[in-house]
């Protein structure tokens, strides 16, 4: 047993013995604010996430379930990058990246050194000015209905004579 006293000798926290070279201090003795945004985990950075925006949160819960543990990281970049960069532009690079399907910290910068831009419109699929695409191919001829030239006929027959049977 380990016990820890202040400077008047009265007792402030018991430990059990640990090997060498571990710790065992309990939450309850670290300053809030010596705790890192990792030891505070994935909830916290994702609850920080849904204060910038729906997409950031978004692209956060992604990153998370793409890349576990190992997102934690580039999540915290993420947030960093709140301090340099208002919410707004933050909320239109992420929707960009989410619409490539790229989480890297690098494609959102990039996103956010780029011009703004007007939102593109959707295409319709089926609009009454449209035409449908087998209208066009009515159009194009078949090419098997055209009768072959000189040039083909010399070499279909040449190549019956060679091989006995060309297509």
């Amino acid at each position: 047993m380990v016990r820890i006293f202040n400077k008047h000798f009265v007792p402030i926290a018991v430990h059990a013995r640990v090997s060498e070279g571990s710790f065992s201090t309990q939450k309850k003795h670290i300053c809030r604010k010596k705790t890192s945004r990792v030891e505070k985990g994935a909830d916290y950075l994702l609850s920080r996430a849904r204060n910038i925006g729906p997409n950031f949160a978004r692209l956060g819960r992604n990153l998370l379930t793409e890349r576990k543990v190992e997102s934690i990281r580039p999540l915290i970049g993420f947030l960093a990058l709140a301090k340099k960069h208002q919410a707004k532009a933050l909320e239109a690079a992420t929707q960009s990246a989410l619409e490539v399907g790229s989480y890297r910290l690098r494609s959102i910068r990039s996103f956010l050194s780029w011009p703004p831009t007007k939102s593109q419109p959707k295409l319709f699929e089926v609009h009454s000015l449209i035409r449908d695409p087998a209208v066009y191919w009515a159009l194009v001829p078949d090419p098997e209905d055209f009768p072959a030239t000189e040039q083909e006929e010399k070499g279909r027959i040449r190549c019956e004579r060679v091989s006995g049977n060309c297509a």
